[in-house]
C-alpha cells in the first residue's frame, strides 16, 4: 500500500487539466499511489457563454497549448477546442465507473478515453451515446451504461465533489491534493509533482 494518496479536481473541457492529468498519471505509476479524479465544471449548467474577449484569449493561447502538449507526447488533433460542450454527463459517468468498477484501472482508462474523445477526436462528450460507447470500453455495456448515466447516486457524487471544491477554496483547475494537502493549482510537471510528493510523505 502506498503512503501517498492523490485527489485531482479537474474538468475534461480544460486543456491544462488534459496536460496535468498526464503528469499525475505518471506520478501515480511511479509512486503506486491511488488517484481519485474529482469533478469540477468550469461551465456548469446555466453558465453564460464566454464573451468575445474571452473567446479571443482562448483561441490565441491554443497554439501554445498544442505545442506544450506535443512536447509531453500528447496529441491534440482538433484544430481548436469545442467551447460549447458540457462536461457534466462525463463527470457523472466517471463517478459511475469509479463506484462500479473500483478494481484495476477502469477509472483511469475511462478518464483517459474522455480526454482523448474531446481533445484528440473532437467528439461531443456531452452526448450520452458517445459516453455509452466510451463506457463500453471499460466494461459497462448498453443498458448498464445508460442506467449509470441517469442514476441520481452518481449525479450526487458529482455535486458532492463540487461542494467540497468550494469548501476547500478551489477556484481553478487542475487542483492536485496529496494526502489532503492542496498543491499550487495548475498543470505542474511530473518532476515537480514527484518532488512535492516526497515532501508530503515525510509530513505524514
Amino acid at each position: 500500500m502506498s503512503d501517498l494518496t492523490i485527489d485531482v479536481w479537474a474538468d475534461f473541457l480544460c486543456p491544462w487539466c488534459y496536460l496535468g492529468s498526464h503528469s499525475v498519471k505518471e506520478v501515480a505509476e511511479r509512486t503506486h499511489a491511488p488517484v481519485s479524479w474529482r469533478a469540477y465544471e468550469l461551465r456548469p449548467a446555466g453558465a453564460p457563454m464566454f464573451d468575445a474577449a474571452k473567446l479571443s484569449m482562448i483561441q490565441r493561447g491554443w497554439p501554445m497549448l498544442r505545442e506544450r502538449a506535443r512536447a509531453m507526447g500528447l496529441d491534440t488533433s482538433v484544430e481548436h477546442p469545442a467551447l460549447t460542450a458540457s462536461s457534466h454527463a462525463a463527470h457523472v459517468a466517471q463517478a459511475a465507473v469509479s463506484a462500479l468498477l473500483p478494481e484495476g484501472d477502469a477509472a483511469q482508462r475511462f478518464h483517459d478515453a474522455v480526454y482523448r474523445a474531446h481533445w484528440v477526436e473532437g467528439r461531443d462528450i456531452g452526448d450520452p451515446e458517445v459516453l455509452v460507447e466510451l463506457l463500453a470500453t471499460v466494461g459497462l455495456d448498453g443498458d448498464r451504461a445508460r442506467a449509470a448515466l441517469s442514476d441520481p447516486i452518481y449525479e450526487e457524487r458529482v455535486l458532492a465533489d463540487e461542494r467540497e471544491a468550494r469548501e476547500r477554496g478551489i477556484r481553478g483547475v487542475p487542483q492536485v491534493v496529496m494526502n489532503g494537502r492542496l498543491l499550487p493549482a495548475g498543470a505542474l510537471p511530473t518532476e515537480a509533482l514527484l518532488e512535492i510528493a516526497e515532501r508530503v510523505k515525510q509530513l505524514a
